[in-house]
């Protein structure tokens, strides 16, 4: 596991136990114990079965998951889920700053267990993008393929795609376009929404075509 904190890697930790995380001093990585919009207790790490259990410790604030498909999901005040097998970033953010917790799962003798999320399997069956289609796919997704603190799953606009391509914003348009298209075709990436750059690119990715 590593603790990203500014950017930088400011540590490693190897649990084989329950692990806490949060600002007390008393915690198994104390992220900030001066920040007080982090929990005293904001996290913790369980091993169960086969794998590993997240639990926000919170009674009040929300964690948020960096998936390794580069999506972003929540985990609400109290709550608890499985990572997946493929590991996954754990981001606290307090009043100065954005912590970030890179968890690299070791897989165990009993990981057949009730209770893993693999997590490596795409969850859509969705169509492949052609070359072109995939280059402007990378291009509005690049926030999401980054790497935390870099990380940021909001999709890229037409123009900033387009100029990261080095192509017409209508050229890119056009090609994601017609990805939707073809997503309408097999019931995905709301087909009605005015702006669907979100859902397309969330689809590519958690269908596992990017």
């Amino acid at each position: 596991m590593e603790w990203i904190d500014g950017g930088r890697v400011a540590g490693r930790i190897e649990a084989v136990g329950p692990l806490i995380i949060g600002r007390g001093r008393d915690c198994d990585l104390c992220l900030d114990p001066g920040d007080r919009g982090i929990s005293r207790r904001a996290a913790a790490l369980e091993p169960v079965g086969g794998g590993w259990m997240l639990v926000n410790c919170s009674s009040s604030r929300t964690l948020q998951v960096r998936e390794p498909t580069g999506l972003g999901s929540l985990l609400h005040a109290g709550s608890r889920r499985a990572l997946p097998a493929a590991g996954a970033t754990i981001v606290v953010t307090g009043l100065r700053l954005r912590h970030g917790i890179r968890v690299a799962l070791t897989r165990r003798a009993d990981a057949s267990a009730v209770g893993v999320d693999e997590g490596d399997d795409p969850t859509l069956d969705v169509p492949t993008p052609t070359p072109a289609e995939r280059e402007a796919l990378l291009a509005l997704a690049s926030g999401y393929l980054a790497e935390f603190p870099r990380w940021d799953p909001v999709p890229l606009s037409y123009a900033d795609a387009g100029r990261r391509l080095g192509l017409r914003t209508s050229t890119v348009r056009k090609r994601i376009e017609g990805y939707r298209e073809r997503l309408a075709r097999v019931g995905i990436a709301g087909g009605e929404l005015q702006d669907a750059r979100a859902a397309v690119v969330e689809a590519a990715l958690a269908g596992g075509v990017l």
